[in-house]
């Protein structure tokens, strides 16, 4: 077990975590885990601009941490495409979408009010797009349903086989790996059962933001364990060249 004791989706206060890099790399190796740090790259946090990514940039570099980030998939990216390839690896998490012209939070007050089969619909097509789109190596929380979507109906229901097949379809043709988060217990059994005969990679996430958050793993690691995923299916970050944006 210890080749995949890695945690690659954490948050610093260069976004909107509580703990500095410093501190994180100091908990990292008293825990025994492999550190990536994935801060939020987009214009709804901190780090929005050039300057603010080169210094992030920087600072993991000196400590020697693996440098990732988040982007808002469907949203604008706030630096270039030449400042992208100097990341080890890129996550891409669905936080918000746009349905019949109005802006939907997953965690906020904009809510969306309609039917919970239209909002999946929404949801998957948002994903396969932002996989497709972006040059992300992760998704991150991939199967993630707002509370007030999901409320007392099994997510199971809502992830219909045929939702599940299109977003791992979709994350296999493009070499996209499946974040197993920690933070949100995703994705669920059946989802990752389906990814496992359908060939999909895996990733490692707390999508921790505090001590008591980050680094925190359990649930990636008993997922691992009860479907005997392979360590050559576990995504490590590598430099390496990223998939050129693709804008609709």
């Amino acid at each position: 077990m210890s080749e995949i004791l890695i945690d690659i989706h954490n948050h610093t206060t260069f976004s909107d975590g509580c703990l500095t890099p410093l501190e994180l790399k100091s908990l990292a190796e008293k825990r025994g885990i492999t550190l990536g740090i994935s801060d939020h790259l987009d214009y709804y946090h901190n780090m929005d601009t050039e300057d603010k990514f080169d210094d992030y940039l920087r600072t993991l570099d000196r400590l020697g941490i693996m440098k990732g980030v988040e982007l808002g998939l469907l949203e604008s990216i706030p630096v270039s495409e030449t400042q992208l390839s100097r990341l080890d690896y890129i996550i891409g998490g669905l936080h918000r979408l746009v349905i019949q012209g109005d802006e939907v939070e997953f965690w906020g007050e904009k809510r969306f009010e309609g039917d919970a089969d239209k909002f999946m619909d929404n949801l998957v097509d948002g994903l396969i797009r932002g996989v497709g789109e972006y040059p992300i190596d992760v998704l991150a929380h991939p199967t993630y349903v707002p509370g007030y979507i999901t409320c007392d109906t099994e997510i199971s229901k809502l992830w219909t086989v045929e939702r599940m097949r299109a977003l791992i379809g979709t994350c296999v043709e493009h070499g996209v790996a499946i974040e197993i988060n920690n933070h949100w217990e995703v994705p669920h059994s059946a989802f990752i059962k389906t990814a496992l005969g359908m060939g999909a990679m895996f990733s490692i996430g707390s999508d921790g933001h505090s001590e008591r958050s980050c680094l925190k793993i359990e649930y990636p690691l008993k997922v691992i364990e009860r479907f005997s995923i392979p360590g050559d299916r576990i995504f490590t970050p590598k430099r390496a060249v990223k998939r050129l944006l693709r804008f609709v």
